[in-house]
């Protein structure tokens, strides 16, 4: 038989270790991708501005849905967020 890692054996250990890499980078690729997309605290550009934006402007009008704010505050509020 093959015991001095000739044949298959010798082949396994290699396989796995290149199995093992390539799990790890797709866990990478994956965790990379879903920081990109949520705007974490280590990315900046035009997305993470456009989603804050997005974000204060509803909380405004939710704001202004349930009458916590006037109609005056709400449309300043809605204009100092627009110029930024």
């Amino acid at each position: 038989m093959y015991w001095n890692h000739h044949g298959m054996m010798g082949g396994y250990w290699i396989m796995m270790f290149i199995f093992i890499i390539l799990v790890v980078l797709a866990v990478y690729l994956f965790m990379d991708s879903t920081n990109s997309k949520t705007g974490s605290e280590n990315r900046s550009g035009p997305y993470r501005q456009r989603f804050s934006e997005e974000g204060a402007l509803e909380i405004i009008n939710q704001r202004f849905a349930k009458g916590e704010i006037d109609e005056e505050e709400y449309r300043n509020k809605k204009k100092l967020l627009r110029q930024k």
